[in-house]
């Protein structure tokens, strides 16, 4: 009697490693995956599910393989892929705080600009006036907030001083505070 025993399990052709990421658009596609068998009638199967978290950049992917030969010796292989954007954007508009004589020459507020990682970022912006005693004493408080699509965030102020401190000065020949008359009609 010839007996044939097979108990050497499937062998795959890769072993992907766990992987983690920060944005959605890095991870790779799942590798090709090849079994073989010493007797040579494999099957195998590929399962991918996806576990959503609170923003598309964060979240988890669990990738199997499972080969399985004629007399159910098996191999299996797990990866998990996990996405986590914890990087916050960046703020290209950070003007440095300004001091100024005259309200007239505030300037506009620039255009708020920010970079992010994973490349979708929005810019708030905000500005409120400090009102002082007078039209030339005031502070601008202006505020550029940047915030990508898992809620980091990165905020800039500016505060701008209006302070008139100067005395006017005339431009013209002041005649004398008091003037000798000899007739009231000279007045």
């Amino acid at each position: 009697i010839i007996s044939v025993t097979d108990s050497i399990p499937p062998v795959l052709s890769a072993t992907p490693v766990d992987r983690t990421y920060e944005c959605a658009e890095q991870v790779e596609a799942a590798p090709v995956q090849v079994a073989t068998d010493n007797c040579g009638v494999v099957t195998l199967n590929f399962e991918e599910t996806t576990n959503p978290g609170s923003c598309p950049n964060q979240y988890e992917i669990y990738r199997r393989w499972y080969a399985y030969d004629l007399c159910g010796n098996t191999a299996e292989h797990w990866q998990t892929i996990t996405v986590h954007d914890n990087v916050p954007p960046v703020l290209l508009t950070t003007p440095v705080d300004r001091t100024y004589e005259c309200a007239d020459d505030v300037p506009a507020a620039p255009v708020g600009n920010a970079t992010d990682n994973c490349d979708i970022v929005f810019v708030d912006f905000s500005e409120s006036i400090i009102n002082g005693d007078c039209h030339n004493k005031f502070t601008v408080v202006r505020r550029w907030l940047a915030t990508d699509l898992c809620g980091n965030t990165d905020e800039h102020w500016q505060h701008i001083t209006v302070y008139d401190g100067k005395a006017p000065t005339f431009d013209q020949t002041v005649p004398p505070a008091v003037v000798d008359v000899d007739c009231a009609q000279e007045v």
